[in-house]
């Protein structure tokens, strides 16, 4: 029986369909923990990151605890039955597990934009797939979605009318 998630479009990389396994990504034979399409430079850094974890981290800091509340609660507007949902911007995963947590009959998926946090999200969050790519490309084909979070992103990109 195929997944939603093995049967996910996920974009070609170098000419090859990636696929899922469930647990990693395999591109021309080779395993890798998530998908990068197109990192350049950027604002925000690892160091950024990590004085997010450590100050307003899991559970540490009501504006974040508050906020993640709120996009789980829009998120159950329009998801009613199995679906995808994507975390844009899902740094250290706190949001993305919140989000399988309350919608366990979904596939989720997170993303952001510098590969080394992808990375760590990735080993941190077995089983969920992770891509690296740049909002204003996003290389997802349109509709293949069933519901998208972008929490504290579109304020960290520049040109973010695109």
């Amino acid at each position: 029986m195929v997944t939603l998630l093995q049967a996910f479009p996920f974009p070609s990389l170098k000419g090859q369909a990636p696929k899922w396994t469930g647990s990693e990504f395999v591109l021309n034979g080779q395993k890798l923990n998530y998908l990068c399409y197109d990192e350049a430079e950027s604002g925000w850094s690892q160091e950024l990151t990590d004085l997010h974890e450590k100050e307003a981290g899991d559970g540490k800091h009501p504006i974040d605890l508050l906020s993640r509340s709120l996009a789980i609660e829009s998120m159950t507007q329009i998801i009613k039955n199995q679906g995808m949902i994507l975390d844009v911007g899902c740094s250290s995963g706190f949001l993305l597990r919140q989000i399988k947590g309350a919608f366990p009959q979904c596939k989720v998926m997170g993303s952001d934009y510098l590969s080394g946090i992808v990375s760590k999200c990735a080993k941190n969050n077995p089983g969920i797939p992770m891509l690296q790519f740049d909002l204003r490309t996003c290389p997802l084909p349109d509709h293949c979605l069933d519901g998208v979070v972008a929490l504290n992103v579109l304020e960290h990109i520049d040109e973010d009318e695109k």
